[in-house]
């Protein structure tokens, strides 16, 4: 049995301590990745405010940083960002 992305969505929202509505999901967008635990489900989440909540995600540990500061990145992980790429840009 499986969550509901809307769920995940809402427990990520909770956790930076944004406001209900500040996230939704992109639509369309459903990626299948492979890994030596079983195959995971990648879902696009996307800010409905005009700027990001820099705080919050600095506050959580994160950062959010332009696509040529993602170079060192591992292989999967500029593969994903590359699909996410596509699906914003259509």
């Amino acid at each position: 049995m499986s969550t509901h992305p809307a769920v995940l969505l809402g427990a990520v929202r909770a956790d930076l301590g944004l406001a209900p509505g500040s996230l939704e999901l992109a639509r369309n967008f459903v990626l299948w990745v492979d890994t030596p635990e079983g195959a995971v489900e990648i879902r696009l989440g996307a800010f409905t405010m005009l700027d990001p909540p820099f705080e919050a995600a600095r506050e959580a540990g994160g950062a959010f940083i332009s696509i040529t500061e993602a170079r060192p990145l591992a292989l999967v992980e500029l593969e994903v960002l590359r699909h996410v790429y596509d699906h914003i840009m259509g």
